[in-house]
Parts: C-alpha cells; sequence; structure tokens
C-alpha cells in the first residue's frame, strides 16, 4: 500500500476558518478579551455562510472571496466601530 500526501492542499483554508471564526465571535484581532459563547457564535456562523454558499453551487472560489469579504467587513466594523461610538458620546 501506497499513501501519499500534497502539502499543498492539506490543511488547505483551515487557518482562514478558525481566524474568521474569533473574529466573528468578537475577538478584536488587535488583541483583548473574549467570550467562548461568542466564538461558538462565530463558528456556527461561519458554517452557515459556507453551507449557504455551496447549496447554492457557487464556485469554490466565489466561496473563499465571499468569505473573506466578509472577515475584512468584520475587521473593518471593529476598526471603525469604537471611533464611532466615541464620537455619538460626545
Amino acid at each position: 500500500m501506497n499513501a501519499s500526501c500534497d502539502p499543498a492542499t492539506s490543511g488547505k483554508n483551515y487557518e482562514m476558518y478558525a481566524i474568521s471564526a474569533v473574529v466573528l465571535g468578537g475577538i478584536s484581532m488587535s488583541g483583548g478579551k473574549g467570550k467562548m459563547l461568542g466564538v461558538l457564535f462565530g463558528i456556527m456562523s461561519y458554517t452557515i455562510i459556507d453551507k449557504i454558499i455551496v447549496a447554492l453551487k457557487m464556485d469554490s472560489l466565489i466561496n473563499d472571496a465571499i468569505k473573506g469579504t466578509i472577515l475584512i467587513l468584520v475587521i473593518l466594523i471593529q476598526i471603525a466601530g469604537p471611533k464611532l461610538k466615541s464620537k455619538l458620546n460626545k
């Protein structure tokens, strides 16, 4: 029996899933505290987004682009949120 593994494709995008789930769960990319329940919510949200995209039979490249765009939007909201909140409180 001959088994092999291609390092270029094994574990594809698992780092994106992990980072996205944590960020969607509310933990800041610049450090800070978070709750395990938030991370669980982020994991479920990201999985649901993935399942919807697969159910719509979109190409895998579009799937990654959509999930990457969502990740970027969440990070931008985390950056802009405190600034907007401080301006509204003045």
